[in-house]
């Protein structure tokens, strides 16, 4: 992993996905995210990415519905990964990497623009 990673070639606005599997991508990726985080998310990806869907892949390991299944959305300065039962120890797997670039060149020691800065600054306290 990295941080500018997809995870399988086909953009997910691409012609790979009908438009009613890129919708069902999106609802996935709002129901195992936080609906207070969307808009946050959204900055991102417009900054990093030009918007959701852009230079982002999905992959699917197992089979959904079998309790033993993995759902994986990456790109640059995201992967997502929501478990499906695939880890008998993990309820859910959450994401694994988000950031955000906020000042495109040169970002500022305090991220003005990073829309996750204030995490950062939580896990500092630690």
């Amino acid at each position: 992993m990295e941080n500018n990673w997809r995870i399988t070639k086909p953009a997910i606005k691409s012609d790979f996905y009908t438009a009613d599997q890129q919708a069902m991508i999106r609802s996935i990726f709002e129901g195992i995210t936080s609906p207070e985080w969307h808009g946050r998310f959204d900055k991102q990806l417009d900054d990093d990415i030009g918007g959701f869907g852009n230079k982002q892949g999905i992959a699917i390991f197992g089979e959904p519905g079998s309790g033993k299944f993995e759902f994986v959305l990456s790109s640059r300065h995201m992967t997502l990964r929501c478990d499906g039962d695939s880890s008998e120890h993990v309820a859910f797997g959450g994401p694994i990497l988000y950031a955000h670039e906020g000042d495109a060149l040169y970002e500022k020691p305090h991220h003005p623009h990073n829309v996750f800065w204030h995490q950062a600054l939580e896990a500092n306290k630690l």
